[in-house]
């Protein structure tokens, strides 16, 4: 319940240009809980905790390259 009023008052107070992007917010954070609903089923509560360990470490890899990159891409002189 508190969910649903956080995400009201959010699309509220948010531009109309983000609409679209809001929208698409919700509606992902539905299917992501569904989705989970339907692993947790299949493999138990201990296979949703490994899968989501796994999608935590790959997303800290990314950010951390990321972040790398664009460290030394500041880092670097720009001649024009």
């Amino acid at each position: 319940m508190a969910h649903r009023v956080q995400v009201t008052l959010w699309v509220q107070l948010s531009a109309v240009a983000d609409a679209d992007r809001d929208r698409t917010f919700f509606f992902s954070g539905i299917i992501a809980a569904a989705i989970g609903g339907v692993i947790a089923q299949a493999l138990g509560y201990q296979g949703v905790f490994i899968i989501s360990l796994a999608i935590a470490l790959v997303s800290i890899a990314i950010v951390a390259r990321e972040f790398d990159r664009t460290r030394r891409t500041q880092l670097t002189p720009q001649i024009e």
